[in-house]
């Protein structure tokens, strides 16, 4: 009985220990949000020792443990702030109802012009960058959900409503989930 209590303590401190390690690519992934308290049927969990035990026990990668506790299982528990996800997504401020003052001299600008542009507006770039060609798009990259092109896993996180836009959606696969 003392030697289960004396390893049972020892692994919750290699856990804890552990646990102030993860970063999950988010500086808003502190101690504060590892240290949140998560239930489901199997019982209650730090968001911290949660990733962990994917780790250690799954065999999962830091990005991927963090993935799949902060934006599968405990989204609003554990994430945004430990999901690799959501924590770096670009957001805007909402807009104002009122027009933002500017300075008290007004702005002159050009007369609008009058002819049609030369030649046909280029068509948008995906991702908003030019060296995100068909090519780079169509890769497959591979993480322990699966094998998945580069375009697919950008339209799946704008489709579940993982981000809020394919410009963040190319941030998360090209910056975050397949570097």
């Amino acid at each position: 009985m003392r030697t289960a209590i004396i390893t049972l303590l020892f692994s919750t401190l290699q856990i804890t220990a552990a646990a102030a390690d993860l970063t999950c690519g988010c500086a808003t992934c502190n101690n504060a949000a590892l240290n949140q308290m998560a239930r489901d049927d199997s019982g209650d969990y730090s968001c911290g020792s949660r990733i962990n035990w994917l780790m250690s026990e799954l065999g999962l990668q830091e990005t991927d443990a963090c993935r799949e506790v902060a934006n599968v299982e405990f989204p609003s528990i554990c994430g945004p702030a430990c999901d690799p996800i959501r924590c770096n997504a670009i957001t805007t401020s909402t807009p104002t109802m009122i027009p933002s003052p500017t300075s008290s001299s007004p702005i002159v600008t050009s007369a609008p012009t009058t002819s049609a542009p030369v030649g046909p507006t280029p068509p948008p770039v995906p991702c908003g960058c030019n060296s995100c060609t068909a090519e780079v798009l169509e890769r497959t990259a591979t993480d322990s959900y699966g094998s998945f092109s580069c375009q697919s896993r950008i339209e799946w996180l704008v489709q579940s409503g993982a981000v809020d836009s394919e410009y963040n959606a190319c941030i998360a696969v090209a910056n975050i989930e397949f570097p």
